[in-house]
């Protein structure tokens, strides 16, 4: 049964903890964590309603002092299975930094482009702030070795970065990776900000953007790659995504809207020559603080072949195949079988990649397009309701980030999660999303604009 947003929502008091601290990565030093008084509990917006479903909404955290654009979530586990601990925020902070992690010419002396990736215990209140270099876009605790490490991407258009996070120290540690020169192109980009030629992309031609474990792999999403317009061999690109102009055929991806994504093919003499959707990162041996990336997910573009899950929008041909075409790779997760989905979000498609490598050698791919209101849309985070772990004391809750308006939001669902459900951070909304149809709605409508979502079991 529908309920009202006046029935639903609860409010939590927000608390910064005393104990907390701030590493400056800037200039190595350890100050003070913020103090304030506890503030009164902060309501939701009343412009929030719940339009399908029994949900609960409330306020989890706003923006501590000096952080602002909360965006990737990553819950803390102290052991394997276990239930969380704790969880990971991360605020992309200064506006005007973009993606390749640069800050405008003539801005303040002393301004540096960096943000914040903050530790909340599962009420709110806020355990340290540590600082990342760069335009932070992903996050993974990395428990291959142990489970106080997490790994933070930054610069998904070009010079990306890996941080790596030892947070059982106090002050947390952290140390800054780059690209060795085997993964960077040859071809330098410039940047939004200062129009600079000396921004350096890796060999898709561009940055690094959300990283996941399987089995001892981290895989990262080669975000932002360069494309072309005017492809060889241009395939018979089934209109499965945006880039096609909402379904309908327009050409080397000129949409009828004016936009142009173009085809994610490798081209020599350009930025890209790997055509990498997804990356599996591995560090260097040695005191060279570098990192590799190995191409897992390709496209050339016009051969790769792939499979479409559902008619969504698309002319099917009998067998459902298609040509995998990527444009905007950027937020993935794992499903209950431990596969791969990558959110290629301006195409509007979700990508399947079963059996990836470098464990497997029978990995193949196939394309979900996501559709509301009968049209093509795009997502940012998206997640499975996991399973309670043994030992789990409380009900799973679901975490979201609404970047532009500086909340994040607790729901819960009336009678709790059922495990295997999916649902999604679109935009002004937050969905459910059926992996059948691809077909999202909405269960709670009129945020700012959502970003990140996890769901956390205590």
């Amino acid at each position: 049964m529908k309920k009202t947003l006046s029935s639903l929502a609860v409010s939590m008091t927000v608390m910064t903890a005393l104990t907390g601290c701030v590493f400056d990565n800037s200039s190595g030093t350890t100050v003070a964590a913020p103090t304030a008084a506890t503030p009164p509990a902060t309501p939701v917006p009343t412009s929030i309603t719940n339009p399908s479903g029994s949900y609960a909404i409330s306020v989890f955290a706003t923006n501590p002092a000096g952080s602002t654009k909360p965006d990737d979530i990553v819950p803390v586990q102290t052991a394997a299975n276990s239930p969380d601990s704790a969880v990971f925020i991360a605020y992309q902070d200064r506006s005007d930094v973009d993606p390749m992690g640069n800050i405008p010419t003539g801005a303040p002396i002393g301004s540096v482009a960096q943000g914040q990736v903050v530790e909340y215990d599962l009420n709110g209140n806020i355990l340290q702030t540590i600082n990342i270099p760069g335009h932070i876009d992903g996050m993974v605790q990395n428990t291959v070795n142990d489970y106080h490490t997490l790994w933070v991407t930054s610069d998904e258009d070009a010079n990306p970065k890996l941080s790596i996070v030892n947070f059982s120290t106090s002050p947390a540690t952290v140390t800054t990776y780059t690209a060795d020169a085997a993964s960077v192109s040859a071809i330098t980009v410039p940047d939004s900000n200062n129009g600079s030629m000396n921004n350096v992309p890796l060999q898709h031609g561009g940055g690094l953007d959300d990283m996941k474990l399987i089995g001892n792999n981290v895989y990262v999403s080669a975000s932002a790659p360069a494309t072309t317009t005017t492809p060889t061999n241009l395939p018979p690109l089934l209109p499965y995504s945006t880039s096609w102009a909402n379904g309908a055929s327009c050409g080397n991806g000129t949409c009828g809207n004016g936009t142009v994504y173009g085809i994610n093919q490798p081209v020599a003499g350009t930025a890209n020559t790997n055509g990498a959707i997804q990356y599996q990162i591995t560090l260097n041996s040695g005191a060279s603080n570098t990192y590799h990336v190995t191409p897992v997910v390709t496209t050339d573009g016009s051969t790769t072949p792939t499979t479409m899950l559902s008619n969504g929008i698309a002319a099917l041909t009998s067998n459902n195949s298609a040509i995998l075409n990527a444009t905007d790779t950027d937020s993935t997760a794992i499903d209950p079988n431990g596969d791969l989905w990558i959110d290629s979000q301006q195409d509007g498609e979700l990508i399947h990649v079963s059996n990836i490598k470098p464990t497997n050698t029978t990995q193949t791919t196939s394309v979900l397009p996501l559709t509301y209101g009968g049209t093509s849309w795009t997502i940012d985070d998206f997640r499975w309701v996991p399973t309670a772990p043994a030992g789990a004391t409380g009900s799973t809750f679901m975490l979201v980030t609404d970047t532009t308006g500086g909340y994040v939001y607790r729901i819960v669902a009336n009678g709790g999660f059922t495990p295997g459900q999916v649902f999604a951070a679109a935009g002004n909304m937050i969905t459910s999303l059926n992996m059948t149809t691809g077909v999202l709605t909405p269960i709670f409508i009129n945020f700012q604009a959502t970003h990140g979502l996890n769901f956390v079991t205590p």
